[in-house]
C-alpha cells in the first residue's frame, strides 16, 4: 500500500491493488476506517481519511470475493510541524474557595477548582488542562462550556509552601502537535485557626434584659445563644 497526502492538508491516502472485486477496510491512526471496493478489472483501489491524521499505523484488511482474507500495513507521517496557535488564548483561575480564602472546613475535605479558557486554538484537536499546586497537578474535566473543573485536596491548599494555584493548558492539534502550555494563577490564603473572643454581659437598664458584648476577628459573624 502506498499512503500520500496529495492536498497537502494531512488527510492521507491510501492506493494499492488487490484481487479484482475485493473489499479494503483501511484503519487510520485515530481508528476511524475508511471501506472501498477494488476495481473489478485492475484490482486497484484508493481510500481517503475522513479527517486529519496522527501520525500512526495505517493497517489495510482485504476480504476477496471468495471470502479470503488478507492484510497490509503502512506508517503515516504527518507534514503538519505547526502546532495551534494560542497567541489570543487565555487561561483564567477562579477564586480558590469561592472567596480567595482556605478554612478549617475546606482544609478537611475537597476544593473544586475553576479554570476558564477564552480563545481557544480553532484546530486544536484535544485540550488537556492540569490545576497544580506546589507542582503536584491535578487533572480537570470539561464542564462543556469553556471551563473545567479539577477537585484538589483542601489539606494541599492549605499545606502549600505557596499559596497559589496555577492551571496549565495544552492544545494539540490532529497531527499530534502540542502547543507550548497556556497558564493562568491565582493565588489565595488559609485561615483555619478558630476565631476567640471576650464576652461581657450586663443589664444596662436593669430590666433583666441583658446585652452581650464583646471582640472578636474583624468581620465574624457572631450569634448569641
Amino acid at each position: 500500500s502506498a499512503i500520500t497526502d496529495p492536498e497537502g492538508d494531512n488527510i492521507p491516502t491510501a492506493s494499492g491493488t488487490t484481487e479484482p472485486g475485493s473489499t479494503v477496510v483501511v484503519t487510520w491512526p485515530d481508528g476511524t476506517t475508511s471501506q472501498v471496493t477494488a476495481d473489478g478489472t485492475t484490482g486497484a483501489w484508493t481510500a481517503t481519511a475522513p479527517a486529519e491524521q496522527p501520525d500512526g499505523n495505517v493497517t489495510v484488511a482485504v476480504t476477496d470475493p471468495a471470502g479470503n482474507p488478507g492484510t497490509g500495513s503502512g506508517t503515516w507521517t504527518s507534514s503538519d510541524t505547526t502546532p495551534p496557535d494560542t497567541s489570543a488564548t487565555t487561561v483564567t483561575v477562579g477564586a480558590i474557595a469561592g472567596d480567595g480564602v482556605v478554612n478549617a472546613a475546606e482544609a478537611a475535605g475537597n476544593v473544586a477548582v475553576t479554570v476558564t479558557i477564552a480563545n481557544p486554538p480553532s484546530d486544536a484537536a484535544t485540550t488537556t488542562v492540569n490545576v497544580l499546586v506546589d507542582g503536584v497537578p491535578y487533572a480537570a474535566v470539561s464542564n462543556g462550556d469553556g471551563t473545567w473543573t479539577a477537585s484538589v485536596p483542601g489539606s494541599a491548599l492549605a499545606g502549600a509552601a505557596t499559596p497559589t494555584v496555577t492551571a496549565e493548558v495544552v492544545f494539540a492539534d490532529a497531527a499530534g502537535n502540542d502547543a507550548a502550555p497556556v497558564t493562568g494563577t491565582q493565588t489565595y490564603t488559609v485561615d483555619v485557626t478558630p476565631p476567640t473572643t471576650d464576652v461581657a454581659i450586663t443589664d444596662p437598664e436593669g430590666d433583666n434584659i441583658p446585652t452581650a458584648s464583646g471582640t472578636t476577628e474583624p468581620g465574624s459573624t457572631v450569634v448569641v445563644l
